[in-house]
């Protein structure tokens, strides 16, 4: 059975960047989703909050074989790599695993 990876994470002020589709946020995005999915071999799916008081937040949903194999691509070098690129732009609120098929 896969699991399923739920992250919130939040788009910093201090970006200047309104909406997880304007540039260069949507082109981090893009790559992200790239290099991670050939690794999972699963999507990932992004979503902005409709709400007015979190219109910052948004989600990322995908999914993974294990937790292990998740925890494996968070320390591999391509995925620090990518988080250099976001670490000016996005915050991590949250993570979570869930004993769900994706």
């Amino acid at each position: 059975m896969t699991i399923t990876v739920f992250a919130t994470l939040e788009v910093l002020a201090s970006s200047n960047v309104q909406s997880i589709i304007q540039p260069p946020l949507i082109n981090h995005l893009s790559l992200v989703a790239e290099k991670q999915s050939a690794v999972s071999g699963f999507p990932i799916l992004f979503f902005e909050s409709l709400s007015p008081e979190s219109k910052s937040t948004f989600y990322l949903i995908s999914g993974w074989t294990s937790i292990a194999a998740h925890h494996e691509w968070i320390q591999s070098q391509t995925n620090q790599e990518l988080l250099v690129l976001l670490k000016d732009i996005v915050s991590v609120k949250g993570l979570a695993h869930i004993d769900v098929d994706f």
